[in-house]
């Protein structure tokens, strides 16, 4: 007789159709099988029965631990992630895995990029490789939006099914911009705003002001 994945007897029913359910047996050593066996007979039993056998593995399936790292520029809003969102983005993701070189990759982006996630301008990596790259510049992802970016990484038995599998996600914030200021360019020594004047002996001053960020003090480039 067979026991149950929790070792209680195992009992198959009497129709015509045997219904195993998903996690009902444990699974078996590579070298053994299951054989399940089985009698069609009339319901008087006037007749010999008939028999028929078929042998199934039941795999494992083995947990990966999944790790990801962030390789490209970031900061930390007290345990929050940051990243700019003009900046390129660079996860990779490792299984934990003796052999990774048979594993299969797949990454989700949740909420989904404004961008195309078949576009190899803002995915050069695809979503299939261990190493996932957004393109900076593109604005595939809205500033200001919190993403949740996950790694599966699973592994096939022969029979095509999935021996192996784990996944791991990550939550970064994208940096929205200043708000609400303005920048101007006046002669300097003018009442008011002049914006003309002469060429080489005018001076002119550009300056920005009332600008507001949570991440502070702001820097100013002028260009």
């Amino acid at each position: 007789p067979c026991s149950d994945s929790t070792g209680n007897a195992w009992v198959p029913g009497t129709g015509p159709v045997l219904q195993v359910a998903a996690q009902s047996l444990p699974s078996t050593p590579d070298s053994s099988s299951y054989v399940f066996t089985v009698a069609a007979q009339d319901a008087a039993g006037l007749k010999a029965a008939s028999y028929a056998s078929v042998t199934a593995q039941v795999v494992g399936t083995i947990t990966y631990e999944v790790q990801m790292s962030l390789n490209s520029d970031y900061f930390l809003r007290g345990t929050t992630v940051i990243v700019n969102s003009d900046d390129t983005l660079i996860l990779t993701a490792s299984c934990g895995a003796a052999d990774e070189s048979n594993l299969d990759y797949q990454w989700a982006i949740s909420p989904a990029p404004v961008a195309s996630l078949g576009s190899l301008s803002v995915f050069p990596a695809g979503l299939q490789d261990s190493t996932l790259i957004v393109t900076g510049g593109y604005g595939a992802l809205t500033a200001g939006l919190a993403y949740t970016f996950t790694a599966r990484c699973s592994k096939a038995n022969v029979n095509g099914g999935v021996e192996s599998w784990g996944e791991s996600s990550a939550s970064l914030l994208f940096n929205d911009v200043p708000l609400g200021g303005t920048c101007q360019v006046c002669l300097l020594g003018s009442s008011g705003c002049v914006k003309t004047g002469s060429p080489i002996v005018d001076t002119f001053r550009a300056s920005c002001s009332n600008w507001a960020d949570q991440d502070t003090p702001l820097l100013y480039r002028f260009g």
